[in-house]
């Protein structure tokens, strides 16, 4: 499925979208959830803190 979200985040971008992929090393798909589960348990904590940077700095672009 890697191939197929590359594919996504780009149409994505191309409509003008702010995407975000956010490829970690050895994690799972679902990593936020099935890496708890699966003993990525560092690798979900990486993909939360990723997201978050994202998601705080997309809020702050429409504040200004």
């Amino acid at each position: 499925m890697y191939d197929e979200h590359k594919d996504f985040v780009e149409a994505m971008r191309e409509k003008g979208n702010n995407v975000k992929l956010v490829e970690i090393p050895n994690g799972t798909h679902d990593t936020f959830a099935a890496g708890q589960i699966l003993g990525f348990q560092m690798e979900a904590k990486k993909a939360a803190a990723e997201a978050a940077v994202f998601v705080n700095a997309a809020g702050t672009k429409k504040r200004q």
